[in-house]
């Protein structure tokens, strides 16, 4: 998991939703792109996410 995912998740679990907002708007459209890449790629590779059969 890089830094900037790491950040991003703890912004979302500590502090404000203003916070998490305004930390998203200050990121380069390429950041947010590899963010939700990353987040989805972790949660395709998760064994325990629940899957549809």
């Amino acid at each position: 998991m890089t830094q900037n995912l790491q950040e991003l998740i703890k912004i979302y679990s500590l502090n404000s939703h203003i916070d998490f907002s305004t930390h998203l708007l200050g990121q380069s459209k390429d950041t947010l792109i590899a963010l939700l890449s990353e987040l989805l790629t972790i949660y395709i590779n998760d064994k325990n996410s629940s899957t549809k059969c």
